[in-house]
Order: structure tokens, then C-alpha cells, then sequence
């Protein structure tokens, strides 16, 4: 359940340098709405109060009057999910609440710090205190969490060479699910041309989902990435359709 989760939670926040929900809401609660979303967090059914907050972050800043109800469930529910789509909540409900984004990097839960990290850096302008943080959550433990926290330093501005080290080192570690690997690879894209040497080795990954975020990572980075054109036109012939519908799209950017 928590895998899931975890799945639901990042595919739900933008996994560009984009807040994709700086778009209007299209799913707007009356204020009554909301109050009972807010009561419903307290319920002892934990199915309804991953419901209510997942509601809530949906809301984006219309959710604001019930901030103070999700910072609370964000530190204290006893669910790590209620905590994180708590969190999630929370990114869209401005500065007040930015502590309680920075305690969600030291939760226990390995999904929770994951979301945290990403949220973090969707603030503008950007703190040096959450640069800071995002840094120092480079080194967690766990690999979700090291990604995410390199994907927001990226999109605010931080490319070092620890950032990279971080996004190499999970691009190609093949673990099971392939959540933070395929994150890592599609972080890669939005460098320079320093991602290019990894990006172009994991053409030739036997795993066809790897093969196709490279192809696309490839071409996200655009000229730059010219080095890996006789690859590209060979992956053309890969037989996964998606490897090569990704390597053809990549090589229109790249010569453009």
C-alpha cells in the first residue's frame, strides 16, 4: 500500500522544474467543502483521512483555510501517507508553513522525506535555509529521497558535482520498481551537457523503460547532447516501439 502510494504521491507532483498546478483549480469546494475535509482528517478511519488530504492538495492555494489542520496531520498522523499527501498540500499554501515542509525531510518515513524534497523546491524565491536542507538530504539514506532532493536543486538553479554524483549514481543503479532510477535519468535531461555520457550508456540498458527515459533525457538536453546521435539512430531499430518512438523525438531536438 505504501509503494503505491509513493507511486500516486510523485506522479502527482510536477516532475519538471513546472508547478503544473499553478493552473486554476478545476475542482473547487465551497468553504463548507473544505471545513468537512478538514473534520474528515480527524476521522479514526485512516482511509478518510488519506481521502481528505489527497482532496486537499488537489485544491492547490484553495486550500488555505485549512492549512493549520494539514500542518498538524503533516507532523503528528500516525499514517505516513496522511503525512505526506499533508505535505504535499501544504507546498501550495505558501511560506507560513515552510518549517513544517522542512520537518517532513527528518520524518521516518522514507516517502514522506520524498515529498517533502520535491515540494521544497517548488517555493519562490527560494530560501538559502531550503537550499541548505535540500543539500544536506542529498545523503539520506534512502534513495527516493536523494533524487527528489537533487531533481528540486536542479530546478532551482544548483547543479554541482555532488547533485550530479547523486543523479548518476541512481540513473544506474537498477533497482526493482525503477521509481528513482527513472527519476534520476529524467533529472539528467534537465542539465547540461554533463549528463550526456551516463544518458547515452543507458541507451544500451536492458531494460526497455530505462532505454526509453534515456532517449528522452537525451533529447530534452537538446544540441548539446549531438555526441549521442549515432546511438540514437541505432535505437531507432530497437524493438521496443516506445525506445524508439523516444529516440526519434530525441534526435528531431537534438538537430534542431
Amino acid at each position: 500500500m505504501l509503494i503505491e502510494a509513493a507511486m500516486l504521491l510523485t506522479s502527482a507532483i510536477s516532475p519538471a522544474c513546472i508547478r503544473v498546478r499553478d493552473q486554476p483549480s478545476t475542482s473547487a469546494l465551497s468553504a463548507q467543502g473544505v471545513d468537512q475535509l478538514v473534520k474528515a482528517l480527524d476521522s479514526v478511519d485512516k482511509d478518510s483521512r488519506v481521502r481528505a488530504a489527497e482532496r486537499l492538495a488537489s485544491l492547490g492555494a484553495e486550500a488555505k483555510p485549512a492549512g493549520d489542520a494539514l500542518a498538524k496531520k503533516a507532523v503528528k498522523d500516525p499514517e505516513a501517507e496522511v503525512r505526506a499527501w499533508a505535505i504535499a498540500a501544504l507546498s501550495e499554501l505558501g511560506p507560513k508553513y515552510r518549517s513544517v515542509l522542512f520537518r517532513g525531510l527528518r520524518d521516518k518515513d522514507g516517502t514522506v522525506r520524498q515529498v517533502a524534497a520535491r515540494v521544497i523546491g517548488e517555493h519562490r524565491p527560494v530560501s538559502e535555509a531550503a537550499t541548505r536542507r535540500l543539500r544536506d538530504a542529498l545523503k539520506d539514506p534512502d534513495r527516493g529521497v536523494r533524487v527528489a532532493s537533487a531533481r528540486s536543486l536542479v530546478c532551482i538553479g544548483v547543479t554541482s558535482t555532488e547533485v550530479l554524483a547523486v543523479l548518476v549514481e541512481a540513473a544506474n543503479h537498477a533497482d526493482w520498481l525503477g521509481l528513482a532510477r527513472i527519476d534520476a535519468i529524467e533529472t539528467l535531461g534537465l542539465l547540461d551537457i554533463r549528463g550526456v555520457p551516463t544518458l547515452t550508456e543507458l541507451l544500451k540498458d536492458k531494460r526497455a523503460d530505462v532505454r526509453a527515459a534515456a532517449a528522452a533525457a537525451l533529447g530534452q538536453v537538446g544540441p548539446a547532447a549531438r555526441s549521442a546521435i549515432p546511438l540514437l539512430e541505432d535505437v531507432l531499430r530497437d524493438k521496443d516501439e516506445d525506445v524508439r518512438a523516444s529516440a526519434l523525438a530525441a534526435l528531431a531536438r537534438i538537430r534542431e
